[in-house]
């Protein structure tokens, strides 16, 4: 299959903090002329003999991590009897630049802490158990009546909940004179935003971020301990929120799934959706409207990686392959660099089509395309192969021929298909949409062989109860 890119795990938390070029910490000199005009300069003004050094001042300019401050919410009692957790996983993973040459925070040194280099993320040198964070946000769970256990502790667990790091950043400040050591800082602050999933028999029924920051600056704050502090704020944001209570209950979520376990798959046929689909005019031209079917394309991000997709629904809905979101119920879509929950209502898996849900956001929705491609017509695919760093690549081809697949009608196209480019759309020469991705063939690298395969839209949309006839009109 075109298929998804699989996040790396790891058994610890464990990242590199790498020293980048230092750099010299913001400073702006301010000084009034005896004429009374106020200047501002990074630099400090000529000396002169008529001007006293009291008339220079050195403003210091906060930056973008001058200050971690996340208002704290004060987590909802747990009930004694809510469905036992287990916190199976608490990992590290930059999403921003998969993990490579992310500025992560600052190194300070001097005397007043004013000399400074970039923190940048590889992957190694400053080890925190994943084991011993777990037990902080464990802890944390407990302290407000929720019953959350580390694996190993305690009797099975009905749900599985795991907690990725998707942003940090960090500030220490070290003395200059000694090698930098973990427990040697000076002071540190600290921010986090954490993913947390919960599972139920392997599927999962929530998905959300939550964010959490320490401050140990003036305090002389050690930076383990200041980052366990910012995962502790993070663990209570959580769990102050009411989706996450209802889904330990077991509650009705916002789609009136209990659990979220009641996707409608295949078997007992596709329940209609009233779907607010854009049907094209069959004018105009790809380039001219490639923006706005930029927008419209969507990343898929699930527990085990991502695919892509289109949004057919400004006001809520999406499409994607029913491989993509797997056995999940909540996923994430990524467009425009903001983040958009989102939630499977419809999926079959025979066909390869996966309904999403959104609320809460607006977003551009691709137009439906009214006449079905014909060989040698010109296709645009438009998706996220193999890496997220590689969002909203286009690819050109043609349409190669119409097949029969195990009773299945596809298109065949050559236009370059990667894993990762699953679900995504596929437009004609007018902009339209005709097509999603589903799968290809591959070399032994990995590489595309120029033949893939695409589900025409009329029956992806039928798949999952979405379908509808062209709206009267150009």
């Amino acid at each position: 299959m075109a298929g998804m890119t699989g996040f790396r795990r790891g058994a610890a938390l464990v990242w590199w903090l790498c020293l980048a070029a230092p750099v010299a910490h913001a400073q702006v000199y301010k000084w009034t002329d005896a004429s009374g005009r106020v200047h501002y300069s990074d630099k400090p003004p000529p000396k002169a003999a008529d001007q006293p050094p009291a008339a220079v001042e050195q403003v210091r300019i906060n930056d973008a991590f001058g200050t971690f401050k996340i208002p704290s919410q004060r987590p909802l009692p747990g009930p004694g009897s809510a469905r036992a957790m287990s916190l199976d996983r608490f990992a590290v993973r930059l999403d921003a630049a998969n993990s490579k040459g992310v500025t992560s925070g600052r190194v300070f040194a001097g005397a007043e802490c004013d000399v400074a280099a970039a923190l940048q993320w590889n992957s190694g040198v400053m080890d925190i158990s994943e084991a011993d964070v777990a037990v902080v946000a464990a802890n944390r769970f407990r302290a407000a009546g929720w019953p959350l256990s580390v694996p190993g502790a305690g009797a099975p667990a009905t749900l599985s909940l795991e907690a990725e790091v998707i942003d940090l950043k960090l500030d220490f400040c070290v003395h200059l004179d000694q090698q930098w050591r973990s427990g040697a800082e000076r002071s540190a602050r600290a921010y986090v935003k954490v993913r947390w999933v919960l599972s139920e028999g392997g599927e999962a029924i929530f998905r959300e971020v939550s964010e959490g920051a320490e401050d140990g600056w003036r305090s002389g704050g050690k930076l383990t301990p200041v980052l366990q502090r910012a995962v502790a704020q993070a663990a209570d944001n959580l769990l102050a929120q009411q989706s996450f209570a209802d889904a330990v209950r077991g509650a009705p979520d916002a789609f009136g799934v209990r659990g979220g376990r009641a996707t409608r798959e295949d078997a007992a046929g596709p329940e209609p959706v009233a779907v607010g689909l854009t049907w094209g005019s069959g004018e105009g031209r790809f380039q001219d409207r490639s923006e706005a079917l930029l927008a419209a394309t969507v990343t898929v991000r699930t527990l085990r990686g991502h695919g892509s997709g289109v949004v057919v629904d400004p006001e809520g809905y999406a499409l994607t392959n029913a491989h993509v979101v797997g056995n999940e119920r909540h996923v994430t879509l990524t467009v425009d660099g903001r983040s958009v929950a989102a939630q499977v209502v419809n999926k079959n898996p025979r066909t390869d089509v996966a309904l999403l849900r959104f609320d809460g956001a607006r977003l551009v929705a691709a137009p439906i395309g009214r006449r079905p491609p014909r060989a040698g017509d010109t296709l645009f695919v438009i998706g996220t192969p193999l890496d997220l760093s590689l969002s909203h690549t286009v690819t050109q081809g043609i349409l190669s021929a119409v097949r029969e697949v195990d009773g299945r009608r596809l298109y065949q196209t050559d236009a370059a298909i990667n894993r990762g480019n699953s679900g995504g759309p596929v437009f004609d020469a007018t902009g339209e949409l005709v097509a999603l991705s589903v799968s290809g063939l591959f070399s032994r690298e990995g590489a595309s062989m120029g033949v893939s395969y695409l589900i025409p839209i009329d029956a992806a949309l039928a798949a999952v109860g979405a379908g509808g006839k062209p709206a009267e009109g150009p």
